[in-house]
């Protein structure tokens, strides 16, 4: 009877922290740019991976959705604010890939800083947990601009597979 009890506690505890919603909190030694086809660059390239020159880059979801980031250490706090579910967007975020690899789309994100018309797409996976891409638009899903790839590991499986945006 008591062995049947602890299965059921069991079974609802790990039920529960499954429907658990994670919050992101990502801190990577490692980048490697992407850039965008243009003037300057006639072929569209992943950057190698490099080591972050001034120390870690970090990234911490608000219980709101928005982004806390640190490009360094030194860094002043950066904050994106999660527009994802602004009606507006809604044409332009059905245009942007679902996964990027193995990674997913977090959310949709301006940096209030930034020019107006200057969108990030973040995509986060649970398989690499130290791992974040950040692509910059001017219209979510058109006009890229470049994109980050940050890691805790000296990898960039979008490079490895070749992954274009």
């Amino acid at each position: 009877m008591f062995k049947d009890f602890l299965l059921i506690i069991c079974a609802c505890y790990i039920t529960a922290c499954n429907g658990q919603k994670t919050n992101l909190n990502v801190s990577a030694d490692y980048i490697s740019l992407y850039f965008a086809k243009d003037k300057n660059n006639t072929i569209a390239h992943w950057e190698n991976v490099r080591k972050m020159p001034i120390g870690a880059f970090t990234c911490k979801e608000q219980e709101n959705g928005d982004l806390i980031i640190k490009y360094n250490p030194q860094d002043s706090v950066t904050k994106f604010v999660n527009v994802s579910n602004d009606k507006s967007l809604k044409e332009s975020l059905d245009k942007l890939p679902k996964n990027l690899s193995s990674l997913q789309i977090k959310g949709i994100y301006i940096n209030p800083t930034e020019p107006f018309n200057f969108y990030q797409a973040v995509y986060s996976s649970k398989e690499i947990p130290n791992a974040i891409c950040i692509v910059t638009f001017t219209i979510p899903g058109a006009n890229i601009i470049g994109a980050n790839f940050y890691s805790g590991e000296p990898v960039n499986p979008l490079k490895e597979e070749n992954i274009q945006l």
